[in-house]
């Protein structure tokens, strides 16, 4: 919706035959961002944090180029506008990012142990049963040539996977 208005602006300020099209560009690139981020959700959602990162860069880049265009100048922090709003932003996708890699820094202390363990079971599986996994090593191979052409499909349509959703 925000970047159909932007688009309706646009054409408007192109209609009426305005010297700059500063604000239809803003609320344009803005609304894009929030498309974007939307579609993000919907089809990417493990990387749902860049848009805590995707917003606040096109919102301060466009809010530049506003006040470039509006005063000539360069945006300062003496007039920032809506900057603050985009730091916090910023705040949140560092914050969010710190969390997930201090969570999978958690998840693999935790499995080390047991990937040791199965090593060493799986060394002593080979080492006891070498001729066998060797012969199961090239079945597989057999069947992954003889398939490599071939498309698998879907006999019952009654467990055919559902449309993604958003979890939340």
């Amino acid at each position: 919706l925000r970047c159909y208005g932007g688009l309706v602006f646009m054409q408007e300020e192109f209609r009426d035959a305005h010297p700059h099209h500063a604000n239809s560009t803003y609320a344009f690139a803005v609304g894009a961002s929030f498309l974007v981020s939307a579609l993000i959700m919907q089809y990417a959602e493990e990387l749902w944090e860049l848009c805590f990162f995707l917003i606040p860069t096109v919102q301060i880049l466009a809010q530049s180029h506003v006040h470039n265009v509006l005063f000539g100048t360069a945006l300062s922090l003496r007039s920032w506008g809506y900057v603050h709003a985009a730091l916090s932003f910023y705040v949140l996708f560092f914050l969010m990012l710190g969390a997930r890699v201090r969570l999978i820094v958690a998840a693999i202390k935790v499995i080390r142990p047991g990937k040791a363990r199965y090593d060493e079971a799986w060394h002593r599986v080979v080492g006891q049963h070498g001729d066998e996994v060797k012969a199961l090593v090239d079945l597989v191979g057999t069947v992954k040539r003889a398939t490599s052409h071939k498309e698998a499909r879907q006999l019952n349509p009654k467990t055919a996977q559902a449309p993604r959703r958003l979890s939340f």
